[in-house]
């Protein structure tokens, strides 16, 4: 489980299991009592990367997902490298 602090509404609730050959990541906003968007959102993924955006950011990206395209890069997290 991640815990994102949000900026505008409670924390982005992400729970991320691994069976060693695919990623599920789940983005659950039911757990957000300030969230209008109740629902949740599932990638089942074969890769993740750590990404260095720029000189401030490292992203957290997932790709060869169902339902997408094999070279999508769904970016699910960002940190702000002064925060790491």
């Amino acid at each position: 489980m991640i815990i994102e602090p949000g900026m505008d509404s409670g924390p982005a609730i992400h729970d991320v299991i691994s069976n060693g050959k695919e990623i599920n990541w789940i983005v659950d906003n039911s757990r957000d009592a300030w969230s209008t968007d109740k629902g949740k959102t599932e990638y089942v993924c074969k890769l993740i990367r750590i990404h260095e955006r720029d000189s401030d950011f490292i992203d957290v990206e997932l790709s060869k997902c169902k339902n997408y395209k094999d070279d999508d890069q769904l970016r699910v997290l960002s940190f702000r490298k002064e925060k790491l």
